[in-house]
């Protein structure tokens, strides 16, 4: 981490440690191998956490779905520094990743990518203008046979789509390292179920199909029940908090990768409520094993000592 980096927060600081944990293991355990390994981050901002200037409308945005402004302030904060803790992962040992793909929508964003690219000239850097999911979909289906990755998926807030997650898992040759916007997840499912269609729509993108909901939502007890309610338009209510959310979203994963960390790390925000889950994903049958006792190892080294006991 450079000198000039500036943090949003306690969160923002344990995320970026966590994945140059995992970053400098997995260059370990892969330094043997004849792989070809590529760093892939989706949304790679400008390598460093800094005020973002002139983005009223992604700071609005953020106060809708993190809900607050204190939330807003660290989420204007948050700008990626997972790019050059990428690109200094394993110097000491002289392991790094042979290739380096940084994909960022923003064009101002993707200039100043392009700056940090000229500070790193012996480096296999691609840096694509583009929208992550698509990007992402159209590398997945590039990778080849000697080809190996991680990949971070560390959005702002929900763009990514599931069927991105899933074009990561078929490829079978990345470990998946992604940050769930939980918070954001929240802030759109009212307690009384009243979401509008456009909010049905994106959370099922969001979550890959409609199960979410039930998952979610259950039936309102029938003691408070008005008596002109019929009993097939029951209404429902949101008894789920983080802790389901965070369950059904780790068995999405397991469905579709062959290995899973046991929990995700918990980031909260200043108010100790949770905004992001980091969790890890892996996706070669060979080293899930490995690479999931590692990923827990990094998870617990850390979490809260209350968060490790449970």
């Amino acid at each position: 981490m450079t000198s000039q980096t500036k943090f949003g927060g306690k969160w923002t600081q344990l995320k970026l440690s966590a994945l140059e944990a995992y970053l400098e293991a997995y260059l370990k355990v892969m330094k043997k191998q004849k792989f070809n390994l590529i760093y892939i981050d989706a949304f790679a901002g400008t390598g460093c956490l800094q005020n973002w200037d002139n983005q009223k409308d992604k700071i609005e945005s953020s106060r809708l779905e993190f809900g607050g402004d204190d939330e807003a302030n660290e989420a204007q904060d948050f700008l990626n520094g997972s790019v050059k803790v990428a690109l200094n992962a394993g110097q000491e040992d002289g392991n790094s990743f042979h290739e380096y793909r940084f994909i960022e929508k923003c064009s101002r964003k993707f200039e100043e990518l392009n700056n940090i690219k000229n500070e790193f000239p012996r480096k296999k850097i691609l840096i694509r203008n583009a929208e992550a999911n698509l990007e992402v979909r159209r590398m997945c289906e590039g990778l080849g046979k000697m080809d190996r990755a991680v990949l971070f998926l560390d959005p702002f807030g929900m763009q990514v789509e599931w069927k991105t997650i899933e074009f990561i898992a078929l490829t079978e040759r990345i470990d998946l390292v992604l940050l769930f916007p939980v918070g954001a997840s929240l802030r759109l499912m009212p307690r009384d179920g009243d979401l509008d269609e456009a909010t049905k729509e994106k959370l099922n993108q969001f979550f890959g199909d409609e199960k979410w909901h039930n998952e979610i939502y259950k039936p309102a007890s029938s003691s408070f029940l008005p008596p002109f309610i019929d009993s097939n338009e029951q209404p429902v209510s949101r008894e789920a908090g983080t802790h389901k959310i965070e369950g059904f979203v780790r068995k999405r994963l397991s469905d579709i990768f062959f290995g899973v960390v046991d929990r995700p790390l918990r980031l909260v925000n200043t108010k100790n409520a949770p905004l992001y889950l980091l969790f890890f994903a892996f996706g070669n049958e060979k080293g899930a094993e490995i690479g999931k006792r590692i990923a827990n190892r990094i998870i617990a080294n850390h979490s809260s000592p209350n968060y490790r006991k449970r």
